[in-house]
């Protein structure tokens, strides 16, 4: 896989895939990819999005559940086209009820959606370093249908640059709407650091962030996965900023920007005060 430039699949999957009926076609593939064959590399990206915990994300938030086998066999079997309209109902809305027939059509009925990721953003921007990037979008969480932002973290790959990161694997926190709060003061520099733990629904996702002289630091993570480090700079900052104060403003109407800054004024102070 490595040589294909693609994620690798760890040991487990790899001993489940070798029990499928897609192993065989995994091990032709990788014979082919070996000889240069493109084909061979198109069946282990096909094999890579099937296994990647990204693709189960989505799905789970548009509704559905597959088992590995079933997931990898459908995605051998639809190509491209199942990856391209999953993306496609993940970003757009209306694209959403042809997901769902079409996934109906294949034989998959919808289950309750996943409570962690949400809607799908419908704004969002990059923020790019060397060795990781952040996606920052806004969105609806499940419970409650309150406006909040998503922060989504993956890893480069061959040395970095905009279409060399591993969004396939990217982890993904979505914060509360009391996190906001705290992620607003931090970014204003009224506190120096935040750190948010037990996200996900293993309670395994963490996101810190830090103030520094000249920019801010995020690092993320999940256990038994990995961690990534990405600095932000002012201008970048001021994007954040003024997406928090968009979604907190969205869910309290009645309070003005002002409002907003003399709370987390109030609440910084609290913060940072000396312990009694």
């Amino acid at each position: 896989m490595a040589g294909a430039d693609l994620p690798p699949l760890s040991k487990e999957q790899l001993l489940a895939l070798a029990k499928t009926s897609a192993g065989k076609i995994f091990e032709t593939a990788l014979l082919r990819c070996a000889r240069g064959d493109s084909g061979g590399r198109t069946v282990l990206k096909l094999v890579s999005h099937s296994h990647s915990p990204a693709t189960r994300s989505k799905l789970r938030a548009l509704g559905f559940q597959c088992h590995q086998a079933q997931l990898t066999k459908m995605v051998l079997d639809e190509g491209q086209s199942f990856i391209s309209m999953l993306e496609k109902a993940m970003q757009e809305p209306t694209e959403r009820p042809f997901f769902v027939a079409y996934m109906v059509g294949l034989g998959h009925k919808p289950v309750a959606p996943d409570v962690e990721l949400g809607a799908a953003p419908y704004y969002s921007f990059k923020v790019f370093a060397k060795s990781a990037a952040l996606t920052i979008s806004e969105a609806r969480t499940r419970k409650g249908n309150a406006h909040t932002i998503q922060i989504d973290g993956a890893r480069a790959l061959n040395g970095g640059g905009a279409s060399a990161y591993d969004w396939q694997n990217k982890i993904i926190v979505q914060l509360t709407t009391t996190e906001m709060y705290q992620v607003l003061a931090l970014l204003e520099n009224k506190i120096e650091s935040v750190q948010l733990d037990g996200h996900g629904d293993a309670h395994d996702k963490f996101l810190h962030l830090r103030a520094q002289e000249s920019r801010y630091f995020v690092r993320m993570g999940q256990r038994d996965r990995f961690a990534i480090a990405v600095p932000i700079t002012p201008p970048d900052a001021v994007m954040i900023i003024s997406l928090l104060y968009k979604q907190i403003l969205a869910n309290d109407k009645h309070l003005s920007a002002n409002d907003l800054g003399q709370f987390i004024d109030r609440m910084a102070t609290m913060m940072t005060a000396p312990a009694a």
